[in-house]
């Protein structure tokens, strides 16, 4: 077996294969919203934020990091991305407002192909949104 073999998204199931190493709290205010576990190594393979934050020279040695100023639902979706490489943003319905939260959340962790993978849907629903409009006789 090969590493391209592997379907890495068994690994955010509820019983991986190898144990998460590290938890997300993602936050709203100052409440829990919801809770994400990951591998330190994983994240840091496909983003230099990542890697510099768990193994750079001021790596934070917690193993549960609260997240803050998105959304749990676009967090979710980044590690969904992540380990199982899915950008279809509006697959899911997600809202234009959730769109943008992948956009700042891909930007933020310097994952440009996301960010401009979901930079591209949003536009192509903006243009349908705008044919609809059009034919419904809206401006």
């Amino acid at each position: 077996m090969t590493l391209k073999e592997i379907g890495w998204g068994q690994f955010l199931g509820s019983d991986p294969p190898l144990p998460p190493d590290v938890t997300f709290m993602v936050m709203e205010g100052e409440a829990v919203v919801g809770e994400l576990r990951a591998h330190k190594y994983f994240l840091a393979s496909v983003s230099t934020v990542f890697r510099k934050q768990f193994f750079g020279k001021l790596a934070e040695k917690k193993d549960v990091i609260d997240i803050k100023e998105t959304t749990y639902d676009a967090f979710k979706f980044l590690l969904n991305y992540i380990y199982n490489g899915l950008s279809d943003a509006n697959e899911g319905g997600s809202e234009l407002e959730e769109m943008f939260e992948i956009i700042n959340l891909a930007e933020k962790y310097d994952m440009k192909t996301l960010s401009d993978e979901t930079l591209k849907q949003l536009m192509k629903l903006l243009l349908k949104k705008q044919m609809f409009l059009r034919c419904q006789g809206l401006p």
